[in-house]
């Protein structure tokens, strides 16, 4: 009788715990799929540093192994957005300057919300410095990704649940298309939705992936009686600042439709935290600024060409034609955003110099504008 009944207990408790386990495991991965759309999804963090020592300044986002951000260290005159990967305790990633492309490096610090920054391969940027991590708005970073195969059909995204996407991803496998999208969202109400509309025409991040992921799919059905190669779709926001009441916002897009090469483009975003409203350029400036500030872009230009952060000047006689540009004089782009170091003004490949150059992104300091800007 005793054995009986431990005997029909333990089968009770044996397929409760299945169940548990069953449960738990549904539990998981759904907070891993959307169901509606079959794509993977998970949380990425925001985190932004300082070094009062150095004066520099950086924003960091990560996702997985992924690692970007924009990094400025006005003493230098060195400013650019970085991308590159987490390996253990330490994130490697070059930046994106004009006339050079410094690898830095960042070691986390046990058991303290610091890192150790040094960088590698710029002469007069040596040195360690510590980056202390600051306080800032409450925000989070959602990612989504997903697969087509050859034929269009799309992948399950179970695999990418212990192994999640990277934006390397796309380039591993050549007979799938990949689609990869970061969405910065706000942690509480009015954030949210400020950012919802600030960047996402009022939707929330899964509803602006689903409606991507949706033209993700249709464009490369299109593309399978024709071609079978596969296609991609990256998308990364990026904070840069978070100035007093507004928000400046980088988002990097690259589409590879076939051909040579993809296309990168890069959109910044100002938000007036105060109102909601997106600012423009004449937000910004008073009227006639253009005429004052294209000289001061093409010094600029031309100053880190010659070897920013390295203690070289141009030679004399030096153009913008000679390093490639297309003109010699650089017209104000209307793709700006405020940084701690003062305006900066961005430009995508072929707007400048051809595509081989790169893209652009010049600072020009607070001190050197004044008397141009509006008091937004």
């Amino acid at each position: 009788m005793a054995e009986h009944f431990m005997h029909k207990w333990g089968r009770f408790f044996a397929v409760s715990s299945l169940l548990g386990i069953l449960l738990l495991s549904s539990l998981f991965i759904s907070g891993r799929i959307d169901p509606g759309s079959g794509l993977s999804k998970r949380q990425g963090r925001l985190e932004r540093y300082v070094s009062s020592e150095a004066g520099i300044s950086l924003s960091l986002h990560l996702s997985g192994k992924d690692a970007w951000g924009f990094l400025e260290w006005p003493e230098k005159g060195l400013y650019g957005f970085f991308s590159g990967s987490e390996e253990g305790r330490e994130i490697r990633a070059f930046i994106s300057s004009a006339g050079a492309s410094p690898l830095m490096i960042l070691s986390r610090l046990r058991r303290s919300g610091r890192l150790d920054l040094r960088f590698s391969g710029g002469t007069g940027l040596e040195g360690n410095f510590g980056m202390i991590r600051q306080e800032g708005p409450e925000l989070g970073l959602d990612i989504l990704s997903g697969r087509l195969d050859v034929d269009a059909h799309a992948l399950s995204p179970l695999r990418e649940i212990f192994q999640p996407a990277s934006v390397l991803s796309g380039n591993r496998n050549t007979g799938e298309s990949f689609f990869f999208l970061a969405a910065i969202r706000g942690l509480v109400g009015y954030e949210a939705a400020l950012w919802n509309l600030g960047l996402r025409r009022g939707v929330t991040p899964l509803e602006y992936a689903k409606s991507q992921w949706k033209a993700f799919r249709e464009r490369r059905t299109a593309l399978v009686p024709v071609n079978r190669w596969p296609i991609e779709f990256i998308e990364r926001p990026g904070l840069i600042s978070a100035r007093a009441s507004v928000r400046s916002i980088a988002s990097e897009r690259y589409v590879f439709d076939g051909g040579a090469h993809g296309s990168t483009s890069l959109l910044v975003t100002m938000i007036d935290t105060r109102s909601g409203r997106i600012l423009g350029v004449d937000d910004i400036f008073i009227s006639g600024w253009e005429g004052k500030v294209a000289p001061m872009l093409a010094t600029e230009a031309l100053r880190l060409l010659a070897g920013a952060g390295q203690g070289k000047a141009p030679p004399p006689g030096s153009t913008l034609k000679k390093y490639g540009f297309f003109e010699d004089r650089i017209e104000p782009s209307s793709n700006i955003f405020l940084c701690e170091s003062g305006v900066g003004f961005h430009y995508d490949r072929y707007q400048l110099a051809p595509y081989s150059e790169g893209d652009f992104t010049f600072v020009i300091p607070w001190k050197a504008l004044e008397g141009l800007l509006t008091s937004w």
